[in-house]
């Protein structure tokens, strides 16, 4: 029986979310924490046999899955897909949460909700992303066997798991999804099995430890 490991970690924090502001396709860099949670991240993943990554290609991703390969031991290739990057927030970039909830409070819970038939104004369907971050990830069901590391956004590692897992529309956004955490799917020859969610550990111990810190198995 064939298994492929999907690591899927969100990029390192940036000035915006450090402020809760949407920022789908707006082009954030990371800020110092950010680039710090990335480099922590590679420690983790420093002994990792990895067959390749994976990456969004809007700048905080980037960042992001540059400083985890540097700290490999035997960093494998990386390829960036246009169709991981983050969904398009329309009139809510740049806002706060705050700020939506005032302008658009119903609009904003109905979202929360049901996005499957709600979606910002001026933005992208959530069924729009889960169908292009399915595709995205499809070749990789199919390559050679082992763990391969997408480097992407919040709304997008939602989007995977909506899409390899077949999520109801009410369970999207109550997935957490932190910077620079990890979440994992193995896929034993087609049937995808979420692994563990959310997982930061590296993001919370002292680093002389981190890379003693196993991934669940």
């Amino acid at each position: 029986m064939k298994h492929r490991r999907l690591l899927l970690a969100r990029h390192g924090r940036t000035d915006w979310n450090r402020t809760f502001r949407y920022q789908g396709t707006t082009d954030v860099p990371l800020d110092d924490g950010g680039r710090e949670q990335a480099r922590r991240l590679g420690l983790r993943l420093k002994r990792e046999p990895l067959v390749r990554i994976v990456a969004s290609p809007l700048v905080r991703a980037v960042e992001t899955a540059s400083l985890v390969s540097s700290s490999l031991l035997e960093a494998p290739p990386t390829t960036y897909s246009p169709q991981l990057a983050e969904l398009d927030f329309g009139l809510w970039e740049g806002l706060s949460v705050a700020e939506v909830m005032e302008r658009h409070g119903d609009l904003y819970r109905a979202w929360r909700e049901d996005p499957f038939s709600v979606e910002p104004p001026g933005g992208e369907p959530f069924l729009s992303a889960v169908d292009r971050v399915g595709k995205a990830l499809a070749p990789l069901l199919h390559e050679g066997e082992g763990t391969y590391l997408v480097v992407c956004h919040g709304g997008t590692i939602r989007a995977a798991l909506a899409s390899l897992l077949r999520l109801p529309p009410d369970l999207v956004w109550k997935i957490r999804q932190d910077n620079c955490a990890l979440t994992a799917v193995d896929v034993w020859d087609a049937e995808p099995t979420l692994a563990f969610s959310n997982d930061q550990a590296h993001l919370l111990v002292e680093e002389a430890l981190i890379d003693a810190i196993p991934l669940p198995r």
